[in-house]
């Protein structure tokens, strides 16, 4: 396994550990609902998520709706940890600041035991880990001091960037891992813009013999830092250590 640098200033503005599933239960919308009990004294705040879906019919000129129920989200007393529980899945979330790989693991596989032992799962679809990173650019410095494969503007242009938003998709075979990286921008002060690296890395499965989810997710952690720090250049490097 490849050795990072350990950074002091790390970017990440919020990390997120997903899983999808396929589940037996029948009732489980109301079987969500109850799960919070479980978990009510580390996530006290509860909130349903909402899907909004409209039928037109051209010939009755009519309009309908519906609003369903399709998870909850959990929250910590703080708001910083976030545990989302839907149809299909589940989801945790950590906002900054990020503590560190090991805390963030053990504080998902508790609540991934407990999900286990509420729902009946009869497949695992799916393993994703995103980390969504925040980085200081100065306004007026070139792109290509802070990162390898930045947003380019055509040489006959103005080469001032107000704004920019890239998705790059790709597949590590050797790993059957498939990353994406998604760049873009939001003003953060008068002097600096806050660049967004927002890297994921997914496995999908068609059956579930030999899996091990944990051992899994260390190969998506090791193909997202890889994405990381091949994605930045040495000054950045310099700046988040």
């Amino acid at each position: 396994m490849t050795s990072y640098p350990h950074l002091s200033k790390a970017p990440i503005a919020e990390a997120v550990l997903d899983i999808r599933v396929e589940v037996a239960d029948e009732e489980i919308q109301q079987q969500i609902e109850s799960f919070h009990e479980k978990i009510k004294g580390e996530y006290p705040e509860k909130k349903k998520k909402n899907t909004i879906q409209a039928h037109v019919d051209l010939e009755e000129k009519s309009v309908t709706s519906r609003n369903d129920v399709t998870g909850f989200q959990f929250f910590s007393q703080d708001g910083k940890n976030v545990f989302q529980v839907d149809l299909d899945g589940v989801t945790v979330n950590r906002l900054k600041p990020y503590e560190d790989w090991g805390t963030f693991l053990t504080r998902a596989k508790k609540l991934w035991e407990m999900y286990q032992q509420g729902f009946q799962i009869t497949k695992i679809k799916r393993l994703a880990l995103r980390y969504i990173n925040h980085i200081p650019v100065k306004r007026g410095e070139d792109m290509d001091d802070y990162f390898t494969a930045p947003p380019r503007i055509p040489k006959d242009l103005p080469q001032v960037i107000a704004g920019y938003f890239s998705k790059t998709v790709f597949r590590n075979e050797n790993k059957k891992i498939i990353g994406q990286v998604t760049q873009t921008s939001f003003e953060s002060s008068p002097d600096c813009f806050s660049a967004i690296l927002d890297i994921e890395t997914i496995r999908t499965y068609e059956d579930n013999q030999g899996v091990n989810i944990w051992d899994d997710f260390e190969e998506l952690r090791e193909f997202k830092n890889r994405i990381f720090f091949a994605s930045i250049t040495d000054k950045t490097k310099g700046m988040l250590t």
